[in-house]
C-alpha cells in the first residue's frame, strides 16, 4: 500500500470532495455502529458460528480503519 500526495490546490472543488469525504465518513461510522451494536448483543456472540462472529470483528476493524483513513483526509484538504 503506497500514498501519493499531489497539490490539488486549484484541479478539485476542495468543498465538494470534503463532502463526499464527509458522506463516506458517515457510511463507514454507520456500519461501525451496526456491528459494534450487533457484537455488543451477548445473544448473537452466544449462539452465533465462530466464523460469523469473526466475520463482524473484521467488518468492524475494516468499517474503523475506514473511518480513520477518511478522517486523515478530511484533515489533509482542511
Amino acid at each position: 500500500e503506497a500514498t501519493v500526495v499531489i497539490p490539488l490546490a486549484g484541479l478539485i472543488d476542495l468543498n465538494a470532495e470534503r463532502a463526499r469525504l464527509e458522506k463516506e465518513r458517515a457510511r463507514a461510522a454507520g456500519e461501525a455502529e451496526k456491528v459494534e451494536k450487533k457484537l455488543a448483543n451477548p445473544e448473537f456472540v452466544a449462539r452465533a458460528k465462530e466464523e460469523v462472529v469473526e466475520e463482524n470483528r473484521d467488518r468492524l476493524r475494516t468499517a474503523q480503519s475506514e473511518i480513520a483513513r477518511l478522517e486523515a483526509a478530511l484533515a489533509r484538504i482542511a
